[in-house]
């Protein structure tokens, strides 16, 4: 997978204009401040005057405490000290997922997807545009990327037994070691679980109706598979009261 900084020539448009990062086959870094509010730096490259959008995405670039030559460290900042980020977020999803190791455009879209993100209009795009040429689809959150590559999901819609959707069902997914994820369904009767894969009883159940529930259920890292539930009214007992 070839990460490359985007080059320190903004803040104009068109100006990732330079090898490697001027490539699509790049996966291509952008700098933003070292704080929440994820402002992209004002040397930052950004857009490349085509239809490719550049940068991929963008990392701290500003204020960065690194390694120096000399055995020291310093204080620097460039597209140059925010690829590193995006080489490391990448080297943690192998490490965390080792069946993800060469898959690059599967280790790019878990970062595109979990990024946080950020709009501009500056070089022409949309004002929700994502990707766009300044922030690309947004600032990693290597966190967000990890945890997606190691959840699955569960998803399914639950109904009576005449098919009509049915809210505020508990579902959850509880595994050997007594792992629970839940949710609740809505309107449509629609829930999602995401829980970290493995093997997992899921339960339905919601008062006046008769529990279901399906064991060994197997839930893939990054898949998503449909568990649907329909559930069966409760026979209702009623009992005379007698007040003295």
């Amino acid at each position: 997978m070839v990460v490359a900084s985007a080059g320190n020539s903004g803040a104009a448009c068109g100006t990732v204009n330079a090898p490697p990062g001027m490539y699509d086959a790049t996966y291509t870094v952008g700098a933003t401040s070292s704080d929440a509010v994820d402002t992209i730096a004002s040397f930052s490259s950004r857009g490349t005057g085509t239809a490719l959008i550049k940068p991929d995405i963008a990392a701290p670039g500003v204020m960065v405490y690194s390694s120096y030559v000399g055995s020291g460290y310093t204080t620097m900042q460039g597209t140059s000290m925010a690829a590193p980020h995006i080489a490391g977020a990448a080297a943690l999803l192998w490490s965390a997922r080792p069946d993800l190791i060469g898959q690059v455009t599967v280790t790019e879209s878990l970062l595109n997807a979990t990024a946080v993100q950020r709009t501009s209009t500056q070089c022409g795009d949309a004002a929700d545009a994502v990707p766009n040429n300044v922030y690309g689809w947004g600032r990693v959150d290597a966190f967000e990327a990890v945890h997606s590559a190691l959840e699955g999901t569960v998803t399914g819609h639950i109904t009576s037994l005449g098919s009509t959707p049915i809210s505020n069902v508990r579902v959850e997914a509880v595994s050997s070691t007594l792992r629970t994820y839940g949710a609740l369904t809505d309107a449509t009767g629609a829930y999602v679980l995401r829980p970290i894969s493995g093997t997992y009883t899921v339960t339905a159940t919601l008062h006046s109706y008769l529990p279901a529930s399906y064991a060994g259920v197997q839930i893939p890292a990054g898949l998503t598979i449909t568990q649907d539930f329909s559930l069966a009214r409760a026979a209702m007992l009623y009992l005379p009261l007698v007040l003295h």
